[in-house]
């Protein structure tokens, strides 16, 4: 139930996300760009996931773990190729946002640095290392959101509705802030020291 539960929820992000950027335009062509969204999504966190467990585990996991990082990167490369492509045509980004001066230069750059860590990624796998595609699976997904964050600038919905708009008063989000600045701390300090507690490779105890 908790595998179903969290595909089911990388489904619905990945739908959210194409509903965005093609603007909740309806038609053939931005349901198959919501399809393609949500396949890139799902495989982006499965290549997380594989990499994680080559990170961590060792045998038989570990060996399949690679088998299955492989194949995730390449649908999350296709994927991710696929919308960037097809952005062009149901979505008002390539319409609006791509023809700013300077936008096209960035985003040619992070494609580059995404398809030089798509290649790290493969050859960190095939090589036998242990940490190396976790940290570009992990670049991957920072690159990722640099790209969908020019792109979308400064809308939330393309076309449609802007960051400022969307935004709440500013009563709201002072007190979010002062909120969050006091939880955000306690959150990052529990993350390392849970990160640091469970360091190393899981290795099976032979009784």
């Amino acid at each position: 139930m908790f595998g179903i539960g969290s595909l089911l929820a990388a489904i619905s992000q990945g739908i959210v996300l194409g509903k965005i950027t093609t603007g909740f335009v309806p038609g053939f062509a931005s349901a198959g760009f919501v399809a393609v969204t949500a396949v890139g999504v799902v495989s982006g966190y499965c290549l997380l996931g594989a990499t994680w467990l080559v990170k961590k585990t060792t045998g038989a996991i570990e060996s399949m773990s690679r088998r299955h990082a492989i194949v995730a990167v390449f649908t999350t490369a296709a994927a991710a190729l696929v919308v960037s492509l097809a952005t062009l045509k149901p979505s008002p980004v390539g319409i609006t946002r791509w023809q700013e001066q300077g936008v096209i230069h960035l985003l040619i750059a992070l494609a580059v640095l995404a398809a030089l860590t798509f290649l790290y990624v493969l050859y960190a796998i095939l090589m036998r290392g242990e940490h190396g595609p976790f940290v570009g699976a992990t670049l991957l997904f920072v690159i990722s959101f640099a790209g969908l964050a020019i792109n979308m600038f400064p809308y939330v919905v393309p076309g449609q509705l802007t960051v400022a708009a969307a935004a709440s008063d500013s009563t709201t989000l002072t007190f979010m802030l002062f909120g969050i600045g006091i939880v955000f701390p306690v959150m990052i300090g529990y993350n390392l020291y849970q990160y640091h507690l469970f360091r190393g490779k899981v290795v099976p105890v032979k009784h």
